[in-house]
């Protein structure tokens, strides 16, 4: 069976604090259950790992993706630090996502506050400011109100020093939770490699894809610049034909203008012709009239 979402198997050395009492008050405050625990995203996930670890009694958490990371901002007001009140649980350690949320909502960490020995000593005037759960070097307070009598009340627990977070490495880990957590590792390496599979092959065939859809455009691509290249030549052909069929319509537009122009010529010889054959003839007359026309004199008249 793949799994659906990334697995989180629990460790202290997950969890980073840089301040041993804040490393003393969360191992305290939070359940020893939960330091040993696998932790999951999704609702199948869940009970295949439940099933799988139910003989070895490693609790499973599960996380539901959708309902976001719980984040409160802190406000620490002058009243808080005039009460020595500094800090809550959730601002005091580094951790991935998912274990942080985890711990903030299983243990309620941003509900307990952090304070001085100030606020050991006037530990009394801290729920006023609507504070129930805090902790200081000496002590862990919870006040609660009283459901009939309306006093309030408080349950103090010493602080205990910090096993877990003794070294970065948390080497003072009983053997049994050693165990534990190598059980946790194998089993996580085992159920995670056909998930880590199935995502190599995803994203193989995803790339396999691209490269065949840019292939794809490749083709098409040098079939377009082809036809362009190829209407390129056509246009150019059409042009040059164009151009010549231009030059013979220029050419004919010549003839016909020079034909126009010979025959206007034409037309003016005939009509200057007829002129002078009617003036000749007219001439002719008038010689006829005053003497004989001899045959010498008929020769030059026909000559002109």
């Amino acid at each position: 069976m793949g799994l659906q979402d990334t697995i989180h198997c629990f460790n202290c050395s997950q969890v980073n604090v840089q301040d041993k009492f804040h490393a003393t008050y969360l191992e305290n405050h939070v359940p020893n259950y939960i330091w040993k625990s696998f932790i999951t995203q999704d609702a199948s996930d869940r009970d295949y790992i439940v099933g799988q670890m139910k003989k070895y009694g490693i609790p499973v958490l599960n996380k539901v993706v959708d309902e976001g990371i719980r984040r409160r901002p802190l406000d620490i007001n002058p009243e808080m630090k005039k009460l020595g009140i500094y800090s809550r649980l959730d601002q005091v350690f580094v951790a991935p996502d998912t274990v942080k949320d985890v711990l903030i909502s299983q243990a309620i960490l941003d509900d307990s506050y952090i304070g001085n020995d100030e606020t050991n000593r006037r530990a009394d005037k801290v729920p006023k400011l609507g504070i129930s759960d805090f902790w200081t070097p000496e002590n862990h307070y919870r006040w609660s109100k009283s459901r009939y009598g309306g006093y309030m009340s408080a349950f103090v627990d010493a602080v205990y020093p910090s096993r877990l977070f003794k070294s970065s490495m948390c080497y003072n880990l009983s053997l049994d939770t050693f165990v534990i957590y190598i059980i946790h590792l194998s089993f996580l390496i085992l159920v995670s490699l056909p998930t880590q599979i199935l995502i190599q092959q995803r994203q193989l065939e995803d790339e396999g894809a691209n490269i065949h859809k840019q292939k794809d455009f490749l083709i098409e691509a040098v079939a377009l610049k082809w036809s362009h290249t190829e209407k390129q030549m056509a246009s150019i052909e059409l042009n040059a034909k164009i151009w010549e069929m231009e030059k013979g319509v220029n050419y004919f537009e010549k003839l016909e203008k020079d034909a126009n122009m010979a025959a206007r010529d034409y037309e003016d010889c005939k009509r200057m012709t007829q002129e002078y054959k009617m003036k000749l003839s007219m001439v002719k007359r008038h010689a006829e009239s005053i003497t004989k026309i001899t045959q010498d004199l008929a020769k030059e008249f026909l000559e002109v």
